[in-house]
């Protein structure tokens, strides 16, 4: 099997799904048809990494996200 290296191809910008940064202490999104499974790992990621918390909670239509910190 050979490949092609190929140069000058620009890297697509990061296109994040969530609003995370945008997001102030106490302030929420929701998302219809997720559940917590779905955003936990990413909620807990991005807070991780940039040190701010979030609180996930599952509703009856679908996920609900809160920065807390």
């Amino acid at each position: 099997m050979s490949y092609t290296i190929e140069s000058g191809i620009p890297v697509p910008p990061r296109n994040g799904k969530y609003p995370w940064k945008k997001l102030e202490v106490g302030q929420s999104f929701f998302i219809k048809g997720k559940n917590y499974r779905q955003l936990n790992p990413a909620a807990r990621s991005y807070g991780k990494r940039h040190k701010m918390a979030f609180r996930v909670v599952n509703t009856p239509k679908g996920v609900r996200c809160w920065r807390v910190a």
